[in-house]
């Protein structure tokens, strides 16, 4: 699923736009093992050509676990999210990706950023 928040941050006051970005960065969810170790952007975008952000998920625990990721691009004054679910065995690591309705061409020319977080339900 796709939500856009589309220059709501201009919309805001500051304590609202706290409160819409205070879970985002790399979080370790409560309770669980697993974390964010790195986001990035793949050059190129994924095998269509479209701007996608890729996560590597670790889990240092001795069994498997799972877990939402949320996978953000920034694009200029958009902020583009999905939701992946993910299963990473015991002491091990993934890698979960997101493709974004916008051609990576395209986003490279604006002010384009990634971000994952790990999220409880």
């Amino acid at each position: 699923m796709e939500w856009r928040r589309r220059r709501t941050v201009r919309a805001c006051g500051l304590g609202a736009l706290a409160a819409l970005t205070g879970t985002a960065g790399c979080l370790d969810s409560p309770g669980s093992p697993l974390r964010v170790e790195r986001v990035w952007l793949p050059k190129g975008g994924d095998a269509t050509g479209q701007l996608s952000v890729q996560a590597r998920i670790a889990n240092p625990s001795a069994s498997r676990a799972s877990t939402d990721v949320y996978l953000y691009a920034d694009v200029g004054d958009d902020t583009l999210v999905r939701r992946e679910h993910v299963r990473v065995p015991a002491d091990s690591t993934t890698v979960v990706a997101a493709s974004f309705d916008v051609a990576y061409e395209e986003a490279i020319t604006e002010d384009v950023g990634a971000r994952a977080d790990i999220h409880t339900g």
